[in-house]
């Protein structure tokens, strides 16, 4: 069974901003494709390049975060945190995945 997100507006947007930036880079189409070759990884500059604030940006992965739709892959790294949308995050995402167009 697929796990679901309760997530606001623009938690959604982002959300899908990040799923879109891992599909660019393996060349997908839709989130299903992650099962393949799950590269998953994301930053900050997702959302800055796609128009979010610095603040508002940091403010959505700490959200988003904490609903489990994204995680930080390696905590102890001091120098840049290691993100990545979660197995669960993408699978959902694939199941409203035609339904939304950010």
């Amino acid at each position: 069974m697929t796990k679901t997100f309760d997530l606001t507006e623009k938690e959604f947007k982002a959300a899908r901003i990040f799923v879109a930036s891992c599909l660019i880079s393996i060349g997908g189409k839709r989130p299903s494709d992650l099962a393949d070759d799950e590269y998953t990884w994301i930053e900050l500059t997702d959302l800055t390049d796609a128009g979010y604030s610095k603040h508002e940006a940091a403010g959505l992965m700490s959200a988003l975060d904490a609903k489990g739709f994204i995680m930080d892959y390696d905590p102890t790294e001091k120098h840049a945190a290691h993100w990545i949308v979660t197995t669960a995050g993408w699978q959902w995402m694939d199941t409203v995945w035609e339904a939304t167009n950010v």
